[in-house]
C-alpha cells in the first residue's frame, strides 16, 4: 500500500498583490483620482503603484509618467510578477485592464478582476491545505502499519512508507529510523539474531580483557582503557551478514528513487531533498548498529558487571563508582553516531572521563580511538554511497 501523491502545489496570494489591489480600490480614494495606474521605481528598485491623480503634479500623472513606454512595462512587468508568485493566472481580461505599451491601464476593471481571482485563490489554497492535512493523518496511520519482519518485502514496502512520510525534510533527519516505528522495529527483530554471535563474540573480547588488567594491573582506569581498546579491536573480525548488507543496498536505492521522485513533485526544494537522502544513506548501517549491535553488546557488558566485581574484591581493589563495564560502548556508539568530541558523548555518566584519565586518553585520541579497522562497516557504507543518486542525475539533466 503506497502513500498517496501529494496535490498540485497551490501558492497563497502574496502580500504584495493584497496591498497592491487594495491601492485600486477608489472607494476611499481622494478627489480627482482616475482610473489610470501610477507606478515608479523608488531608490531601492521597488516599484510602487498607486491610483494617478490629475491634481497631483508632485506624484506625476498618469499622462507625465506613464505616457513613457517603458515605465509602462515596468507597471506590467511588477504586476505580471506578483501574479506568478500567487499563482495567479494571466487572463485576457487581466491583460486588458493592466498597463501596456499602448495603455495606461484601467484600475477599476483590474481592481474588481484581480479581487474575484484573490478570492478564488484564497479557497483554492485553503482546500489544498486541508488536503495537505488528510494527506498527512493518512500516511501516519500507514506509516503505523504492522509489519511481519520476517517477510523482507513487507520490511522494505514499511520502509518506503516512513522514507516517504518524511517528505526528506531537514527537521526529519534527526528521527529517521530512530524512533520505535514498525519499521524500525521490523528491522530490529529482523537481524537480533544474527547479530547476536557477533555482539557477543565483541563483548566477551572486552570482558576478558578487562578482567584480565584489572587482575594483573590491579588498576581499574587501565583495565577500563585496555578493555575497550580490545572492543574497539574486534571490530576488524567482524563478517557482517549477507542479508543484512543487501538490505542496506536496497534500503539506500530506495532512497535514491524516493528523493528522485520528490524532487519531480518539487524541485523548488531539490537541494533540501538532496542533502537529506544522502544524509539517509550515510545513516542506514549505524542507525541499524545502534540496534542490533551495539545494543546487544552493552547489555553482555552488564551481565559482567559481578565478575568485574568479584575480581576486585578479590585482588583487593577499589573499583571507582564508574568502574562499570557497560561505560565501555558510549564512546563506540558515539564514533558509530559520527561525534566529534567523543568526551562529550557518554551521557549520564560523563564522571567516568574524571575517574578514569588513562580510559580519557585513549578515547580523545582521533589515532587510537576511530573505526578505521572496522572493515566491514567502511565498505559497507562506500558501496552505499556508491550507489547511483537518482535524485542527482534526473535534476541534472
Amino acid at each position: 500500500m503506497s502513500i498517496p501523491n501529494k496535490p498540485a502545489l497551490i501558492r497563497p496570494v502574496s502580500a504584495e498583490l493584497n496591498q497592491f489591489v487594495q491601492k485600486l480600490d477608489n472607494s476611499s480614494a481622494i478627489t480627482g483620482a482616475t482610473s489610470q495606474i501610477h507606478a515608479e521605481k523608488n531608490r531601492e528598485g521597488k516599484v510602487i503603484f498607486s491610483r494617478a491623480n490629475a491634481s497631483n503634479k508632485d506624484a506625476g500623472t498618469v499622462a507625465e509618467h506613464l505616457k513613457l513606454t517603458t515605465s509602462r512595462q515596468v507597471a506590467r512587468d511588477e504586476i505580471k510578477r506578483m501574479l506568478k508568485d500567487s499563482g495567479i493566472e494571466l487572463t485576457d481580461d487581466i491583460k486588458k485592464a493592466m498597463p501596456s505599451l499602448t495603455r495606461a491601464g484601467d484600475a477599476n476593471s483590474l481592481q474588481h478582476i484581480l479581487q474575484s481571482a484573490i478570492s478564488q485563490q484564497e479557497k483554492s489554497h485553503a482546500q489544498y491545505n486541508s488536503t495537505l492535512d488528510n494527506l498527512k493523518k493518512a500516511d501516519a496511520s500507514k506509516v503505523a502499519m504492522k509489519i511481519d519482519h520476517t517477510n523482507p518485502d513487507e520490511v522494505k514496502a514499511g520502509f518506503k512508507r516512513e522514507l516517504t512520510a518524511t517528505n526528506f525534510e531537514r527537521m526529519k533527519v534527526g528521527t529517521y529510523l530512530r524512533s520505535n516505528s514498525p519499521t524500525a522495529i521490523s528491522l530490529t527483530k529482523m537481524f537480533t539474531a544474527a547479530f547476536a554471535p557477533i555482539a557477543s563474540t565483541s563483548a566477551n573480547t572486552a570482558i576478558n580483557t578487562t578482567l584480565k588488567s584489572l587482575t594483573d594491573n590491579k588498576n581499574p582506569d587501565l583495565a577500563m582503557k585496555d578493555g575497550y581498546q580490545a572492543l574497539l579491536s574486534s571490530l576488524s573480525t567482524i563478517v557482517l551478514p549477507d542479508d543484512f548488507k543487501a538490505m542496506c543496498i536496497d534500503m539506500a536505492e530506495e532512497i535514491n528513487k524516493s528523493s528522485a521522485e520528490a524532487i519531480a513533485k518539487e524541485p523548488n526544494r531539490a537541494a533540501e531533498i538532496k542533502e537529506v537522502a544522502d544524509t539517509f544513506k550515510k545513516t542506514i548501517v549505524s542507525s541499524l548498529f545502534l540496534r542490533v549491535l551495539t545494543n546487544q553488546i552493552t547489555l553482555t557488558l552488564n551481565d559482567a558487571q559481578e565478575n568485574m566485581a568479584k575480581i576486585a574484591t578479590k585482588q583487593g581493589v577499589k573499583l571507582k563508582e564508574t568502574s562499570l563495564m557497560l561505560r565501555l560502548t558510549p564512546p563506540l556508539l558515539a564514533l558509530i553516531n559520527g561525534a566529534q568530541k567523543q568526551e562529550k558523548n557518554t551521557g549520564k555518566d560523563a564522571k567516568v572521563y574524571d575517574e578514569h584519565p588513562e580510559f580519557k586518553n585513549f578515547v580523545t585520541d582521533s589515532s587510537k580511538n576511530n573505526l578505521n579497522s572496522f572493515t566491514a562497516y567502511q565498505q559497507l557504507n562506500a558501496q552505499i554511497m556508491a550507489t547511483n543518486s537518482i535524485a542527482t542525475s534526473s535534476s541534472d539533466n
